[in-house]
């Protein structure tokens, strides 16, 4: 009986096996998955960028600050190297090495170039106009963006941003300024349609770079001049060389720097990278004016404290800068119909803006 048991377990083992042996006799073990094939690497993309100011200036910082952005936003797709002014091309001749493609990017200012586009300088900064808040309100939701590409479109460039600073300081000087007839002792270093107005008063005009600045008013080539706001001025050392500093929002209610592309340049941007690059740039209008009105503040004490006398504009030079600013728009828009539409664009919207308070 036990060794009948035994031959039946004995069998249901060899059944066992016999059944098994197909499953694993002459069936190789698969092979392994070949590994994916590694992505191809991503382009990179390299743009160089010129800043019309030099490394000192606090301005040359909102540039920096807006490469650094993007160029960590793309995470190496899009690399952004900025160079100061006259590193690649001479400074303020920015939009020309950017509409030959010798540059992909710069920071300029419209108004360099006055002599090609006669609209030019509307964009940045009008006597006795907008201010900075209300020029920014205007590119961003009146017809701002929309007429400076207009007035450059025969240029290969495109403009992504305007990047806003306090008003303008009237003057930094060596002399005092109490009437109208001081403005015709007047040596000054300025730009733009703002340097006409005051031409037309009696002032002598000259444009510098603003590296040379310092030591133009030390030697005496220029006995005064304008550049941005009080951060800037003393970062860049102008309370060493000056006597007074004027202030007042006639001459430049606005001051602002813009950041532009060459168009072959940006076609060539995937849209994701075209959007990082738009918000970075928009953004850097706001951040700089924000950080540049507590700067200021600052400054203007540290002005002081050195010895500087810091003081309003007499009341009779105000009145008579802004009367001759607006007889000078108002001469050039009666001989130009794409100026005399930019120019009722802003006045318009300055009266839009002071319905409503917003200064």
């Amino acid at each position: 009986m036990k060794s009948k048991k035994l031959l039946k377990l004995f069998g249901a083992i060899v059944l066992a096996a016999v059944i098994a042996i197909p499953l694993t006799v002459g069936c190789a073990a698969p092979a392994p998955a070949p590994a994916p094939a590694p992505a191809p690497a991503e382009e990179v993309i390299t743009w160089t960028c010129q800043d019309y100011v030099m490394p000192g200036d606090p301005m040359f910082m909102s540039s920096k600050h807006f490469t650094e952005v993007v160029n960590k936003a793309c995470n190496g797709r899009l690399v952004i190297e900025l160079f100061p002014g006259d590193a690649i091309v001479p400074s303020t001749e920015e939009l020309d090495a950017l509409d030959k493609g010798v540059l992909d990017a710069a920071v300029t200012c419209a108004q360099f170039n006055l002599h090609k586009v006669p609209t030019a300088g509307l964009f940045q900064t009008t006597v006795g106009g907008l201010s900075t808040v209300q020029k920014s309100l205007w590119y961003m939701s009146g017809e701002g963006e929309e007429l400076i590409r207009e007035a450059f479109k025969d240029f290969n460039v495109l403009h992504l941003s305007w990047v806003g600073c306090p008003p303008e300081d009237f003057a930094y000087t060596t002399l005092p300024l109490n009437t109208v007839d001081d403005l015709k002792k007047m040596k000054m270093r300025t730009a733009g349609e703002g340097g006409e107005v005051m031409q037309s008063l009696g002032a002598s005009t000259v444009f510098l770079p603003g590296g040379e600045l310092y030591e133009s008013c030390q030697r005496g080539v220029i006995n005064s001049f304008e550049y941005m706001s009080a951060a800037s001025a003393w970062d860049m050392g102008f309370h060493e060389v000056v006597d007074y500093l004027y202030l007042s929002q006639s001459r430049a209610p606005a001051d602002e720097t813009e950041i532009w592309v060459n168009k072959d340049s940006w076609e060539k941007l995937p849209d994701d990278l075209k959007a990082i690059v738009t918000v970075a740039a928009e953004d850097e209008l706001w951040r700089y004016y924000a950080y540049t009105v507590a700067a200021d503040a600052i400054a203007l004490e540290k002005i002081k404290d050195y010895g500087v006398q810091v003081l309003p504009l007499p009341k009779e030079i105000e009145e008579a800068v802004k009367e001759a600013g607006t007889k000078f728009y108002d001469e050039k828009a009666a001989k130009d119909p794409f100026y005399a539409r930019v120019l009722a664009s802003l006045r318009a919207w300055e009266d839009l803006c002071e319905l409503q308070g917003i200064y």
